[in-house]
């Protein structure tokens, strides 16, 4: 019987989330899409400690990181692209830091 052959650098499986009208689709956490969610998991984390302590820690451990941008070579368009994305990551981490409280 013939062995059937593969390529070692095929791609295998599936790449990335599933994405449907703009909204990711994760068939893992259904029930936490949307705003009916997201108070869900607010109720999660304020009556589990556990859940809550892994929130807080994730939640400090990426705050406490300087992300960085930088261009992919020495021209112009590639230092005011990194100079854009710099800027907009960092309006974005401002934004979610204040955000993200869970009361």
């Amino acid at each position: 019987m013939p062995t059937k052959k593969f390529s070692l650098w095929a791609e295998m499986g599936i790449s990335g989330v599933q994405e449907y009208a703009g909204l990711f689709s994760d068939r893992y956490a259904e029930i936490l899409r949307g705003p009916s969610g997201v108070l869900k998991m607010a109720r999660v984390l304020r009556r589990e400690p556990a859940a809550y302590t892994s929130w807080n820690m994730v939640t400090l451990a990426a705050s406490s990181v300087r992300w960085t941008v930088t261009p992919a070579a020495e021209s112009k368009a590639d230092q005011d692209a990194a100079e854009f994305v710099d800027q907009c990551f960092q309006d974005t981490i401002t934004s979610l830091a204040s955000e993200v409280q869970i009361a």
